[in-house]
């Protein structure tokens, strides 16, 4: 153990509960929390009871921390209690202990799985998010409309942004668009219960193409849009505008594109 606290990258998992066979998983004490060096900060939670305490020391006590995970993993087979996933972030960046004068100065890649981020958490997590640039949200049950337009409000400018069957909807449209040839990689995919559904003539399929598109066409890369699982593709037809818009791209390299068209004679 003496060696620990020089380590700058920790992957660990968070089990302090009795399973549906009524056996001791595992249980992590507080003074497991011997790191103080650590870049890299990868963190699965199964949660029945309160992982949160240990999360918040290991934060507090890691100053250069540059990367963050937070996954909270699916509930065991026969065990029963649902996770309440609302409270977690806000538990988690609550202060006294964590000052975002103090900590996650450094960070700059955050990634949620299975996470709330709720209107109640978007004042208490952004302040700590001053210096993020890649933005991972992965199965989130929500995300609150507030999130969004409270990275506009910081200038948090994001360079690569992955949603994955999480809401894709105007708040994250407009801010996406809120900035100039910044973004470098955007990942977009999500099956039906994660889409919001859009009015008019395909408007949210469009206002991607179009405005984000747009605004970042000097500075995109890598592209990727899934949306051949939402029924008629849910709004994210491509036509010949939005195909002359990716056209504007010229250092884009890589694009993943599984989407209807309305283009006669191509099927992507």
């Amino acid at each position: 153990m003496e060696r620990l606290p020089a380590r700058t990258c920790l992957k660990l998992t968070v089990a302090n509960f009795t399973n549906y066979t009524g056996s001791r998983i595992l249980a992590i004490p507080l003074q497991f929390c011997v790191f103080s060096r650590l870049q890299s900060l990868n963190v699965t939670m199964f949660l029945t009871q309160d992982p949160t305490r240990l999360i918040r020391r290991l934060l507090a006590e890691n100053l250069d921390l540059r990367e963050l995970a937070l996954r909270l993993a699916p509930r065991f087979q026969g065990y029963t209690q649902a996770p309440c996933t609302d409270s977690i972030l806000g538990a988690i960046f609550s202060t006294p202990l964590l000052d975002p004068k103090m900590h996650l100065r450094h960070l700059h890649t955050l990634r949620m799985h299975g996470l709330t981020i709720s209107p109640e958490v978007v004042p208490i997590i952004v302040p700590f998010l001053r210096r993020v640039v890649n933005l991972d949200l992965d199965d989130m049950h929500d995300i609150a409309y507030s999130f969004w337009n409270a990275l506009t409000e910081e200038n948090i400018h994001c360079r690569a942004i992955t949603l994955h069957n999480s809401l894709v909807g105007d708040a994250f449209l407009d801010y996406a668009s809120s900035y100039v040839d910044t973004i470098q990689d955007i990942s977009l995919s999500w099956d039906a219960s994660a889409y919001e559904p859009s009015f008019g003539r395909y408007p949210m399929g469009r206002r991607f193409w179009m405005q984000v598109i747009g605004q970042h066409a000097n500075s995109l890369r890598s592209l990727v849009v899934k949306a051949l699982s939402l029924q008629d593709g849910g709004g994210w037809r491509m036509e010949e505008a939005d195909m002359n818009a990716l056209a504007a791209c010229p250092n884009l390299m890589r694009c993943d594109i599984s989407c209807p068209t309305l283009i006669k004679g191509m099927v992507w």
